[in-house]
């Protein structure tokens, strides 16, 4: 998923707006983040919901134990829950 969302940025980045990083609380700060075309924004989100929800069911359907499948669930839940943030 992060690859596939990596490529979606590169795709559709706006090269007049430099990359940021955010400064988190405890002194440090962000990955960094890169804006992308403000007539893109749409399609670009669209296409992420999409790769997180492929990326949910995958891991929905990759347990075969009972205890594998709780922890699947769980981070299956965390990568549905993100919120998307895409600067513009």
């Amino acid at each position: 998923a992060a690859t596939r969302l990596d490529q979606l940025v590169s795709a559709n980045v706006d090269p007049d707006k430099p990359p940021i990083r955010l400064r988190t609380g405890g002194g440090g700060s962000s990955p960094r983040m890169r804006a992308v075309r403000p007539g893109a924004v749409a399609q670009v989100n669209a296409a992420a919901a999409t790769i997180l929800a492929e990326t949910e069911t995958v891991l929905l359907r990759s347990p075969v134990t009972v205890a594998a499948r709780q922890d699947y669930a769980r981070i299956a839940e965390a990568v549905g829950s993100n919120k998307l943030l895409l600067r513009s």
